[in-house]
């Protein structure tokens, strides 16, 4: 497991990151980034072999803004299965075979203590949430004890302020902000990052590309 303390993992100021969002990779660099921790408690005890939720987890909760990433790991406890959703209606980490747990299944993409304890979350539980594509999460919990439990989570969780360096289409072209941008801010900034844009197409320049969606399989062989 990874000690959290370290902070090894976690992303910095200075870092370049990428985002996909609608064919485009966006591109930014990280300029302030803050610590938060929240300690949630499970909506309702979960009686021994039952299912519960999703419930959405309101105090993680972002507003809709470019410039906000969230990074997120989480410790379980008791033991548990835990099923994240993001987004909130999908869920995530099955297999191709099977996407989901099922009632007659529930060790499909789930979680639980011995992957990541209460007290020593591990970056299997690795999550990121961005303003304009996943603002809350969803989790939902199945108890496999013989007793009724009533679920905690521990997330560590860190805020980033980006400051975008531009956009890449599929053909290689950048562009820098939207339509809204003031078109002279939009060629300044153009200026401002070329070289580096060039460096980032090229992998020239260390960049982490994060996964924000759920990697599903084809609708049909490829």
């Amino acid at each position: 497991m990874t000690d959290t303390t370290v902070y090894a993992d976690w992303i910095k100021e200075g870092h370049f990151v990428s985002l996909l969002h609608q064919e485009q990779r966006f591109y930014y660099h990280v300029i302030q980034r803050d610590f938060a921790h929240i300690e949630y408690t499970w909506e309702e005890s979960i009686n021994t072999l039952s299912f519960s939720g999703p419930y959405r987890i309101a105090d993680l909760e972002m507003t809709k803004n470019w410039k906000h990433l969230h990074q997120l790991i989480f410790g379980i406890r008791p033991q548990v299965l835990i099923y994240v959703h993001i987004p909130t209606d999908m869920d995530r980490h099955g297999t191709p075979k099977k996407p989901r747990q099922t009632p007659t299944q529930r060790t499909i993409g789930h979680y639980n203590m011995w992957m990541s304890p209460w007290d020593q979350p591990s970056w299997y539980t690795e999550h990121f949430m961005w303003g304009p594509d996943i603002v809350d999460m969803n989790l939902s919990c199945y108890n496999p004890t013989e007793i009724t439990v009533t679920p905690e989570i521990n997330f560590f969780l860190n805020k980033l302020l980006l400051e975008e360096i531009g956009r890449e289409s599929p053909d290689g072209t950048w562009t820098w902000g939207d339509q809204t941008e003031d078109a002279g801010v939009r060629a300044k900034m153009m200026a401002k990052w070329g070289e580096t844009q060039q460096k980032l197409a090229k992998r020239l320049a260390p960049c982490r590309h994060l996964t924000l969606m759920s990697i599903r399989a084809p609708a049909a062989a490829i």
